[in-house]
């Protein structure tokens, strides 16, 4: 019975802890204060990146060609891949490529109203306060998985203890491969991206067997 006791005050106690705001559910002793919780609350103002990109290269020395060159990367390789793989002639691939880049360099160069200029450059430093915050800490703020805005800020290692504990447990997951270095990273998206081509390639032939609808099989892959 003592031991019963002792667990229901163990408990009670760690329940005592748990905070909740209007969208944040707090399990530490740390908090964010009022107006980083109200930005959680609200969600920041949208502005396109690459205005974004403008603003946080505003203090350095980075050019309008650099920032665009940059953002543009990610993109072209995969329009040259794409391009590859549907046999587009070079001619007519370096058409399309430098006519999105000249479009990157258009919308880089939209100036935005000053009001939402200030408002944006407020809640970056709201966001850069909060992540200073929780890496000095050791915290973590995750959004919960009920589509209603809502967040849960707790101790960290507390966190990814329970994460880990439930994942051992469960049947749902099947650890495939533990990623240490950045190489077994790329390893290992190569080997997803091979899969996702072998099924897409499987797709493709149910399709042209008419063993799957069209409409079904172009929305898979």
């Amino acid at each position: 019975m003592n031991h019963e006791k002792n667990n229901d005050t163990t408990e009670q106690s760690s329940m005592k802890n748990i905070e909740f705001f209007s969208n944040l559910i707090s399990h530490t002793k740390h908090q964010l204060n009022s107006k980083q919780i109200q930005l959680l609350n609200r969600g920041p103002t949208y502005t396109p990146p690459c205005q974004m990109s403008m603003f946080s290269s505003s203090t350095s020395s980075q050019s309008l060609n650099d920032i665009v060159k940059k953002q543009f990367a990610p993109l072209k390789h995969q329009m040259a891949s794409v391009l590859s793989k549907h046999h587009i002639n070079i001619a007519l691939s370096w058409e399309v490529q430098n006519a999105i880049n000249q479009r990157f360099i258009d919308y880089f160069s939209i100036s935005i109203p000053l009001n939402i200029r200030q408002r944006t450059v407020y809640e970056m430093e709201l966001v850069q306060s909060i992540r200073l915050f929780l890496k000095k800490k050791n915290l973590i703020l995750r959004r919960t998985a009920d589509n209603q805005n809502t967040f849960y800020l707790g101790e960290a290692k507390v966190f990814e203890a329970a994460a880990n504990e439930y994942l051992f447990k469960s049947d749902a997951y099947k650890v495939l491969r533990t990623i240490v270095k950045e190489e077994d990273k790329q390893e290992w998206q190569n080997d997803l991206n091979a899969r996702i081509e072998a099924m897409n390639d499987a797709l493709q032939i149910l399709k042209r067997r008419k063993a799957l609808d069209k409409n079904v099989v172009d929305t898979l892959i």
